[in-house]
């Protein structure tokens, strides 16, 4: 990379969809609030009925996965607007999309689980990045997670394959492909994220684990299945690496955020319920300024 590249900045707000309460929130590191123009759950803008996943592009726009509603939404700071066309399988539609990922220039890629592709939007139309249900490179069986690093190269959590594929722009190709327990193996694989470093992260969803590939191998780095000390999880969703390479993750099954930073994990919020700062299932997290802005080593 030749162009001069800023000191990189911590996460400054944090964005959680706290899924079975119906809701986005968000904390500025000093306290959470609900994301304005929000309306409980049900069909309207600014409603949602299982919100699965967040991103924020450099600009930050949020974008949602209404999963359960089958549609995209997105704030621009003012008002919630919904821009896919509703439950099918043609361009636009969508069942049950879960992913998402944005680039560098504000390109957003959703994971369309149900009906076994990638879709991107460009601001004004959608169209098919790949998709197909099967097992060749550029095929998949319920995507679930989608990351994009500072090169453009879209990574897919390739889920029911139980592989992770890769899109350098010209073609597909497979990363790993073997269902197991032992390192660089996966059973469900379900969210990617890409670190300014290059490093990938993948939740290993049927493993109750977290993996790290650092481009020569894969390690396991969480602790294992537990409801209580850090870096155990229960059926973790999602996660998010901010701009100084933090891995953010949200440990559903628990109702808490953690942190992984250079091999130390920390619990960051870790409350059940329904006040603000409280969470029931949280699925979705991501962070703002986004490390896909940031170019890695």
């Amino acid at each position: 990379i030749s162009e001069p590249r800023p000191d990189p900045e911590p996460a400054t707000y944090i964005f959680v969809t706290d899924t079975l309460n119906h809701r986005v929130q968000m904390s500025d590191g000093e306290g959470w609030s609900l994301v304005f123009g929000q309306a409980g759950e049900g069909t309207s803008a600014g409603q949602f009925d299982f919100p699965c996943s967040v991103i924020v592009d450099a600009s930050g726009r949020m974008y949602i996965t209404d999963s359960n509603n089958h549609r995209v939404q997105y704030f621009d700071g003012d008002e919630w607007i919904v821009i896919s066309d509703g439950l099918g399988p043609g361009i636009g539609q969508f069942n049950n999309p879960y992913g998402m990922a944005v680039d560098r220039d504000g390109l957003l890629y959703i994971a369309d689980t149900g009906n076994h592709r990638i879709q991107v939007w460009d601001g004004e139309a959608w169209s098919l990045v790949a998709g197909g249900m099967g097992s060749a490179p550029g095929e998949f069986i319920r995507p679930e997670g989608i990351a994009v690093d500072y090169h453009g190269n879209i990574f897919v959590a390739d889920t029911h394959n139980n592989r992770l594929q890769v899109f350098d722009g010209q073609e597909w190709s497979v990363i790993v492909d073997a269902a197991g327990t032992e390192p660089g193996e996966f059973v469900f694989p379900w969210r990617v994220a890409v670190a300014p470093s290059g490093a990938i992260y993948v939740i290993d969803w049927g493993n109750t684990r977290i993996q790290r590939f650092d481009g020569t191998s894969w390690e396991v780095i969480s602790e294992g299945e537990g409801h209580s000390g850090a870096g155990f999880l229960y059926q973790p969703f999602g996660i998010a690496v901010d701009q100084s390479g933090v891995l953010w993750v949200a440990d559903t099954g628990n109702h808490r955020l953690q942190t992984w930073d250079n091999g130390i994990w920390s619990i960051v919020d870790d409350v059940y319920g329904t006040d603000v700062g409280q969470f029931n299932r949280p699925r979705g997290i991501a962070v703002y300024p986004p490390a896909v802005s940031y170019p890695g080593d």
